[in-house]
């Protein structure tokens, strides 16, 4: 049977490897940015649908690390205040051992949610980059969809007036009035 500072221990070691595989996978999808990136070259944005699957990806992680922060950041200050417990004299509940161990679960505490803090902060560089790729593809890619639009327009617009003129021909009494109207 595991002692009381055991079962707190234990605890943090789990909790502590779940941030790590998070951490882990936030930095697997910023070099799988990098990849890209590189592959892209240096005068050209990455592919529009590398930042979208690492956005897909990125979100759920993000979202996992700062629910485990608003967790294990109390977590910290209630171990904070059983280390106090443990280091008085008259207390009763811990022996010298436990408060040992107490001190190294406090001190792996401390170190998970500064890896949290981490985590957090890199997957939020990591969307900044991704909204950055995906600003340069806009400006790059936006002027030609610029000209294409306009060409459309102006296709459009010439085929209208084409439809009007050939349907005024069959009048010419009307086009002479449409004619007339117009430059009057």
């Amino acid at each position: 049977m595991l002692g009381r500072s055991a079962v707190i221990s234990e605890i943090t070691s789990i909790t502590a490897d779940s941030v790590e595989a998070l951490e882990d996978e936030i930095f697997e999808l910023k070099a799988r940015l990098q990849r890209e990136a590189l592959l892209a070259g240096a005068h050209r944005p990455v592919g529009p649908d590398a930042p979208q699957a690492i956005r897909r990806e990125l979100m759920p992680l993000r979202y996992a690390a700062i629910t485990m922060r608003r967790h294990e950041v109390p977590e910290l200050a209630a171990l904070q205040t059983v280390v106090r417990l443990s280091g008085r004299p008259q207390q009763r509940l811990f022996a010298d051992a436990d408060s040992y161990e107490l001190r190294e679960a406090e001190a792996r505490q401390e170190a998970l949610v500064e890896s949290l803090h981490a985590t957090i902060a890199a997957g939020e560089a990591l969307q900044n980059e991704v909204g950055a790729h995906a600003a340069w593809q806009q400006s790059t890619y936006s002027p030609t969809l610029g000209c294409v639009l306009s060409v459309l327009g102006l296709c459009s617009v010439s085929f209208d007036a084409l439809a009007f003129v050939q349907g005024l021909q069959g009048d010419s009494g009307a086009l002479a009035a449409a004619v007339r109207s117009f430059f009057s």
